[in-house]
């Protein structure tokens, strides 16, 4: 099983852009266990 999200982005605007890539980082996080991550529904 992978330990890698999938979160995609498909909107022009860059706000949404710049939230994806925030969210992505945070995700990717190494220094955050799973608890630590906010859920994919807080960002939107």
């Amino acid at each position: 099983m992978s330990t890698t999200t999938f979160i995609e982005a498909t909107s022009a605007d860059p706000v949404i852009r710049e939230l994806h890539r925030k969210a992505v980082r945070l995700l990717n996080d190494p220094s955050l266990d799973r608890r630590q991550r906010p859920s994919p529904r807080d960002f939107g």
